[in-house]
């Protein structure tokens, strides 16, 4: 998907001499975890290819960056909650899952993506391009 993206907006990016391409990879991309083979190289490719776009789009004046969350929470992540706590209690099992992984010790939330990625499409990072913003509360630090 990223890919195909890419190809169908970069004609034009060129064209106009500038753009920005914000992919979403993920903090698996950076340090894998057990039992996510498949997901955590998935998000490896994408980390690898903002890199590489990043090169070959900067000429044009195109600055590709992406994205890596750490733990989001959204609907999706609520049986992993309940599995974090002994009781099974979600707002228990965000707080585990907190404490035990995120330096900051909270969880992100959507708002905290979205204001790493209206950074990456402003003129505030006119000089920046090739590089994957974590935004993961510390979870990549250690």
């Amino acid at each position: 998907g990223h890919f195909l993206c890419a190809k169908a907006v970069a004609p034009y990016m060129i064209k106009q001499k500038s753009g920005r391409i914000i992919n979403v990879g993920s903090i698996f991309g950076h340090n894998g975890v057990l039992g996510c083979l498949v997901y955590g190289v998935s998000k490896m490719a994408i980390h690898g290819f903002t890199r590489m776009l990043a090169m070959e789009l900067a000429p044009y004046g195109v600055r590709v960056n992406a994205v890596a969350p750490g733990n989001i929470v959204t609907p999706l992540n609520i049986p992993l909650y309940k599995t974090m706590s002994p009781k099974g209690d979600v707002e228990e099992g965000k707080k585990i899952l907190a404490e035990k992984n995120y330096p900051i010790g909270r969880l992100g939330d959507v708002y905290d993506i979205a204001r790493g990625m209206v950074y990456l499409a402003s003129a505030e990072s006119d000089f920046v391009t090739g590089q994957i913003l974590f935004i993961d509360g510390g979870y990549s630090v250690p």
